[in-house]
This record gives structure tokens, C-alpha cells and sequence, in this order.
């Protein structure tokens, strides 16, 4: 059966992997919708990607706009949608509190709104899993979310917000930190920080150490795990909110050697201290790579190092992504977190796409 698929932020990391893998999984006839606020076209995808984009119904779109999002909801011949994605709310530490408000309240109230009009059968939300407690525990989707920064406190409010809309066919999924070719996020501001600390001789102050525990979990298990939830949620008769973690089997520690970190490093910062130098690092961090990449003659490089606050608090970030297997029969594609071959295609693909200079790593 064909189906009728709506992804919000299809330019983002995640919806970059649903949009293909709907477009390689769906039956002739489908209609999948993508709404992004960017362009595909300066936006950096992979040529796999560019192909599955080039098969969609692209909208740009800025979904705070509620006549917008009304227009985007909007098939013809008053067909509906079966399915609606969301992976646009994400921003970043340095966004204004104008910009926070937007991309983690105003736009996934209005999406949910209009997914309880049109009677959509499902709504899946990309939450996050990075803001969970940490007193030792893997956390399950029990466990509380704490206002750990400002984003986070958007998170909870966000979740709280969608949760209480009446008649939402809610799915909450909360991934631990994303890695993946498709990623700009934590694993590659290692990889630019464990290069510099080797070229350059530069201190490096790792957020990962034995003690503290950070999960993650590949872009593509991300995407397959909210297409099976939808399914799952549908085909079982699911009504209200399902929240569900998706984590692989490891955790970073164990693998944090591929960067040439020493996982007994002695020169741990304090919270007081990271808190005090989060910004200074990152911009000496961001400034020393733009210097590297100038000798190697680079100079627009989407590739910006940025450690989020939240890695460098100290706070662990264990995630407990088995519910999803034992309850509804997901099964992770990556189960085992990365790998040194990992990182040499993650390299290799930075280098394809002029973003890393040859031979660096």
C-alpha cells in the first residue's frame, strides 16, 4: 500500500536518512513531503541523499507560520497524510532565546496541532536523550529529565507541551548521541580536537573519562527506529504518548582510544571550570582549525568544531535504548558504536566532500 509520509527538517542529520530510506522502502505511488527551513542544494548531502531528494515533494518553509504550516499539512484531492515526521528541533548553545523559542515550542505545537486536525494516524517527534539524569543509573524512558542548560530546559518544556495536546498520537523518541557521516556534532569535534592535539601539541581537555558515560547511537538506527515506531504504533492501535529511548550497546569510553585520547587522563576539569572556559575552548578550538585548514588551502569548510555545553559538563549521558527491542521488535543496524573503520569513512567522506584536508588523521 502506498502511504502519504510528511518529514519536518528532512535537511537535518536524522531526516536526511529517513528521507532516503522512505524513498527506497516506500511502494510506487507514495507521496513523501519534505519541509526544511535551509535548501538541499547548498546544504552539503551526500550524493545517496541528493538522489533521494530529488524524488520528494520539497517545501522550504519556515514552520512558525501558521498559514505555512497549514499549506504544508495541505495534499490534494483531500487526501491526508498517514505519517508525520519531525526532526527540526535542534539548535544550538549560542542561539538567542527568540530562536529557542521557536524551533522547541512554537513549531512543535503548531505541527502537533494540525497533526490532531487532519487526524493523522501518527506523529513521531525527534526529542533527545542527552539531558537524562546522572546518578549512575543507565537511564530507561523513566528516568527524569533535568534542566542540565537552556536547551535542555526547552526539551522538557517542549515534551510537556506535546504531551498535553488532547488527542496527539504522540511518539516521543530520544536518541543518545547521534554519530554518523551525516553528524557535525560531538564525534567529529573529537576527531578535529584529537588531530590538533597531535599536529599542534594543543592541551586537550577530554569530557569523556572512565567514570562518566556517554551512549550513542548511529543517524540511520535513529531513522529506522522512528519509521518502525510509526508502524509499531499504528499497527498495535496505539493511542496518547509512547516515549522510547534509542541507544546502541556501548558506550563511547570504550572506543575512546580510536582518538588518540588517553582514557586516564589526569587533567579532568571541574564544572566550575568548564562552565567558566565552554566558550573560550570552543573558540580556540574552531579558531585553530581554520588555521589548519587555510594551509591546506580550505576555506569553506562546513565543518565548525563545536562541543555543546552539555558534553562538557561532566554530566554522563547513559542511555538505556533496549525498551524499543524488547517491546515492539526493533533491532539495531549498529549495535556495537564505533569503530576505527568507522572513523576512517567518516574521514574519507569529509575529505570527498572538501571539508577535511588529505591525510590528516
Amino acid at each position: 500500500m502506498s502511504k502519504n509520509v510528511l518529514i519536518i527538517g528532512g535537511i537535518e542529520p536524522v531526516g536526511r536518512y529517513l528521507v532516503k530510506l522512505l524513498v527506497d522502502t516506500l511502494k510506487e505511488g507514495s507521496h513523501i513531503r519534505v519541509v526544511d527551513r535551509r535548501v538541499p542544494s547548498p546544504s552539503m548531502l551526500r550524493p545517496e541523499h541528493v538522489k533521494a531528494f530529488a524524488a520528494v515533494d520539497f517545501i522550504q518553509a519556515n514552520m512558525a507560520n501558521p498559514e505555512t504550516v497549514s499549506r504544508v499539512f495541505t495534499l490534494p484531492g483531500n487526501a491526508k497524510f498517514d505519517c508525520v515526521f519531525n526532526c527540526a528541533a535542534a539548535a544550538n548553545d549560542w542561539d538567542v532565546e527568540e530562536v529557542l523559542r521557536q524551533r522547541y515550542i512554537i513549531k512543535p505545537r503548531l505541527c502537533a496541532e494540525h497533526v490532531v486536525a487532519h487526524k493523522i494516524p501518527v506523529y513521531v517527534h525527534l526529542s533527545t536523550g542527552c539531558f537524562y539524569k546522572d546518578d549512575g543509573y543507565q537511564n530507561d524512558e523513566s528516568r527524569p529529565m533535568v534542566p542540565l542548560t537552556r536547551i535542555a530546559q526547552y526539551v522538557i518544556d517542549m515534551e510537556e507541551g506535546l504531551r498535553k495536546i488532547p488527542g496527539l498520537p504522540l511518539v516521543l523518541v530520544r536518541p543518545a548521541i547521534p554519530w554518523g557521516k551525516d553528524d557535525f556534532g560531538l564525534l567529529p569535534a573529537m576527531m578535529v580536537g584529537s588531530v590538533l592535539h597531535i599536529q599542534n601539541d594543543m592541551e586537550w581537555l577530554q569530557p569523556a573519562t572512565p567514570d562518566i558515560r556517554y551512549n550513542l547511537v548511529h543517524l540511520k538506527d535513529i531513522a529506522r527506529a522512528m519509521i518502525h515506531l510509526a508502524k509499531w504504533y499504528v499497527d498495535q492501535g496505539k493511542t496518547g504518548t509512547v516515549v522510547y529511548n534509542v541507544a546502541d550497546n556501548s558506550d563511547m569510553n570504550g572506543n575512546i582510544g580510536l582518538l588518540h585520547i588517553p582514557p586516564d587522563a589526569d587533567q579532568r576539569p571541574t564544572r566550575a571550570d568548564m562552565e567558566k572556559v565552554h566558550e573560550a575552548t570552543n573558540n580556540l578550538l574552531q579558531e585553530q582549525w581554520s588555521y589548519y585548514l587555510a594551509d591546506e588551502g580550505i576555506y569553506n569548510s562546513t565543518l565548525i568544531p563545536s562541543l555543546n555545553l552539555e558534553f562538557c559538563l561532566l554530566h554522563g549521558l547513559a542511555v538505556d535504548g533496549r525498551a524499543i527491542t524488547r517491546d515492539t521488535g526493533f533491532t539495531y543496524e549498529y549495535d556495537e558504536s564505533f569503530t576505527y573503520e568507522d572513523l576512517r569513512e567518516m574521514h574519507r567522506d569529509f575529505i570527498e566532500r572538501g571539508l577535511w584536508p588529505k591525510g590528516s588523521l
